[in-house]
């Protein structure tokens, strides 16, 4: 696991998940089972081609097992040779420091276009539909929600992350490490970079198995929450509590409802790249690459349910704010689409 996806697990709330995944069940898709509702024009796009049960399994197969195990063959000799020629990069310097911690952060980071690429070839070749009906009905990449998304997200995800920290009752000791040139250019950097990133693990753990739960099944419900549980599922290991696997299904079943309810992708991609800049640059555990933030703590602060609680409540804050902001417009952006 990522750290930026240990950041997402810790920056996603449960409350508004659920009233959201509720919410999202009346406008579920009348060719599901039981009684007839409104389509969603998002979750919808998983019928268009191939959908049945055996095109979604070896879709799914695909991506989480297929494209990883063939990208570690093509990263993990480049990786040697990077080390071999520019030493191991060191994570508790600034990205910026030396060559080799450029090259490792460039190097982690090549996953993602790799993974993306992925999807793609699965949606085209096996599912036989656009790839872009992954992100909305209208087949568009809409910047201007990510950004939107992100704006309110970020300052919210960092305050409830230090809420979360101090309710806890941890010892904690930050460190002030601010370096302006080095900050800066690692935000920009990272601006670029995480948002790849952000659409990667968007399209990997939200889109294709939400869009495909829901083609089989025809509840948006159990989509999401299908969804939640691939993502959690994934993120497997023995050294986890059950603190972090909680916080693992609220964050994926958060982000699955906010893209059920917004029927589009872009939004649940703004909330992760605040979640990740705000670790990345703002306040960091030790352990966590690439960037030197404005604040780093002496030691890792690890899950607890005072930080999954003040996920919540940051997670509700935003659903509310966000949603009132574009309710109507999202509404008419799939009405002029067609799609609704």
């Amino acid at each position: 696991m990522t750290a930026s996806e240990k950041t997402s697990t810790a920056s996603a709330g449960a409350a508004a998940s659920g009233s959201a995944v509720t919410g999202s069940a009346a406008t579920g898709s009348a060719g599901g089972p039981g009684p007839a509702a409104p389509s969603n024009a998002y979750l919808d796009m998983g019928r268009l081609g191939r959908s049945s049960e055996v095109i979604y399994g070896i879709g799914l197969i695909i991506i989480f097992l297929v494209v990883p195990l063939g990208a570690a063959q093509v990263i993990g000799p480049i990786q040697a040779w990077a080390i071999n020629t520019f030493g191991a990069p060191d994570a508790m310097v600034n990205l910026f420091a030396t060559t080799a911690n450029i090259v490792g952060f460039l190097i982690w980071m090549a996953m993602f276009p790799i993974w993306i690429l992925g999807v793609f070839l699965v949606v085209r070749l096996l599912n036989q539909r656009p790839f872009m009906t992954l992100i909305s009905p209208t087949r568009t990449y809409d910047l201007k929600l990510v950004g939107l998304a992100f704006v309110i997200y970020l300052p919210l995800v960092t305050l409830s992350s230090l809420a979360g920290i101090w309710l806890a009752g941890q010892p904690v000791t930050f460190n002030f490490v601010f370096e302006p040139a080095g900050w800066i250019a690692g935000l920009a950097l990272g601006l670029v970079l995480y948002l790849i990133q952000a659409t990667s693990d968007e399209l990997v753990f939200r889109a294709y198995p939400l869009q495909g739960v829901y083609a089989v099944i025809g509840r948006p419900v159990v989509a999401a929450i299908g969804a939640a549980v691939i993502f959690s599922l994934y993120h497997y290991s023995p050294a986890n509590t059950p603190e972090t696997y909680a916080s693992l299904f609220v964050a994926g079943l958060f982000a699955a409802a906010l893209t059920v309810k917004a029927q589009r992708l872009e939004p649940a991609i703004g909330v992760h790249l605040a979640n990740n800049l705000s670790l990345f640059s703002i306040v960091q555990n030790p352990e966590v690459t690439p960037a030197e933030p404005i604040w780093r703590l002496a030691e890792p602060v690890g899950m607890s349910w005072a930080l999954v609680a003040t996920a919540i409540v940051a997670a509700v804050v935003f659903w509310v704010v966000f949603f009132r902001i574009t309710g109507r417009a999202l509404a008419r952006t799939t009405r002029h689409a067609g799609l609704s």
